[in-house]
């Protein structure tokens, strides 16, 4: 499971192969450490277009208000078209959630010791997603998911799960094609890690739920 991420770079990056303004991505602020609750900026599409928007990572679902207390982290790609709560999200609502790393917990021990994967060179790299909008009290919320699947190899060692990394390749086809196979998103690239300090928990909230 994905429980926390950095987007700590430019997204001027994405400007290279999606169709967005280069003058909207550096308002983007950046971050070391997302978490459950918190605002990331996300990639998805508004109507025809090509968007950026800061949304809160907790996905409430169509059947769900925020009153509920209950949030979606993570979503398996395994069962998510069989899940009532995500029903057509998964080809309607779809995005990208761009971030230089992530941090899963060993689960061979416990409490689990986090663990920082990245690409090298520590590129910008996206995570597939869905989103959702939900108006609670007059006010319209932006949320939204991170999709895993079975770990690679090198992530296996540390956990059995890990974020859905889309290839450049195939960030648009992601957002506009709802016929697009989430199986085509299976191959990813390698990723470096390393062990994180003792003293650096990973945040568990008992108000959010992961079906990762």
């Amino acid at each position: 499971m994905c429980n926390k991420f950095s987007a700590n770079t430019s997204l001027n990056d994405l400007w290279t192969n999606l169709p967005l303004s280069l003058i909207d991505l550096c308002a983007f602020p950046l971050s070391y450490n997302v978490v459950p609750g918190e605002k990331a900026p996300i990639v998805y599409i508004d109507e025809t277009e090509i968007k950026v928007k800061m949304m809160e990572w907790g996905l409430v679902p169509i059947l769900h208000s925020l009153e509920n207390k209950v949030r979606f982290i993570n979503s398996e790609i395994e069962t998510i078209h069989n899940n009532i709560f995500f029903h057509n999200l998964v080809n309607q609502k779809r995005c990208l959630i761009p971030m230089c790393g992530f941090y899963v917990g060993d689960n061979k021990v416990s409490p689990q010791v986090p663990y920082y994967f990245y690409l090298p060179y520590r590129e910008l790299f996206m995570v597939a997603g869905i989103w959702n909008m939900t108006k609670i009290n007059r006010q319209t919320i932006y949320t939204f998911s991170l999709l895993t699947k079975e770990a690679d190899a090198n992530v296996k060692c540390i956990n059995k799960r890990m974020p859905v990394i889309v290839t450049p390749a195939n960030h648009q086809s992601w957002l506009e094609d709802s016929e697009f196979e989430i199986a085509n998103l299976l191959s990813a690239p390698p990723l470096y890690f390393y062990k994180l300090g003792n003293n650096t928990a990973l945040q568990h909230l008992d108000d959010y739920i992961s079906l990762a």
